[in-house]
């Protein structure tokens, strides 16, 4: 009889240890409204949904607050699973796998309220102190068009400050991410006064993971992915904070 239940005993503790043995590592760094540090940990709209992929399929998920570039580099090694959020690049596809597009975003010009023009081409910028975060790929975006368009770039570190000089008077314009300027506006009060213009270029953003994670996990993982879009749960969580799902 004690031999019987030692065998019991050992099976069931196999067996629930095989059902834990599946688990995903993700690092990302705060970006809110789409990434941000809630309560001492990593939370958010697109945390929400991987969370609640990995419970659709079983997997215990852990994320960790980490930069962007060492998340590169560890996911590369293999050191974590995966990362988000990434945009798609080829340089990126020969080491990472992506999934399927959790959201899409833009970029674009913020103005003041007061401003009422229409905004219709990029040139409608031309001649303008265009206030942008940088050093960054934003910051470079606007170097490359600068050429043609003709603004007076003016780098700074302070996305909200940016805003704010836009109703100061001391910028014409902001190029930043709508989302992150909308969330800024609305935490800080200033629905009201600066505008959304003109859209310059939008973004399907990814979860990133590290092809040194089995793919079969990884097919498993974006089949769940799929079917939180297509049950509505993902979609209204992102809409809660007025973000735009792409599936």
């Amino acid at each position: 009889m004690r031999l019987i239940i030692s065998v019991i005993t050992f099976i069931s503790l196999s067996l629930a240890g095989y059902a834990r043995s599946e688990q995903l590592i993700f690092n990302s760094a705060e970006f809110s409204p789409f990434v941000y540090e809630e309560n001492g940990k990593m939370g958010g709209p697109v945390t929400d949904v991987i969370l609640l992929t990995c419970k659709k399929i079983n997997v215990e998920c852990s994320i960790k607050q980490e930069s962007f570039s060492k998340s590169e580099e560890q996911v590369k090694a293999g050191v974590v699973n995966g990362v988000y959020l990434v945009s798609w690049s080829e340089s990126r596809a020969e080491w990472m796998y992506y999934t399927l597009p959790v959201l899409r975003t833009s970029w674009g010009f913020f103005v003041p309220a007061t401003d009422k023009k229409d905004y219709l081409t990029l040139s409608s910028f031309s001649g303008q102190r265009v206030g942008v975060f940088g050093p960054s790929s934003s910051s470079k975006t606007l170097d490359r068009i600068n050429p043609v368009v003709n603004m007076d770039i003016q780098l700074s570190k302070d996305d909200l400050g940016n805003l704010k000089k836009l109703i100061q008077g001391q910028l014409d314009s902001v190029y930043i991410n709508r989302d992150v300027g909308l969330d800024l506006m609305r935490q800080s009060g200033l629905a009201d006064k600066v505008r959304f213009a003109w859209t310059h270029t939008e973004r399907n953003y990814h979860i990133g993971f590290s092809k040194k994670t089995g793919r079969k996990l990884v097919n498993q993982f974006n089949k769940a992915l799929r079917k939180t879009y297509e049950s509505g749960e993902a979609r209204e969580i992102l809409a809660q904070r007025g973000l735009e799902s792409v599936m």
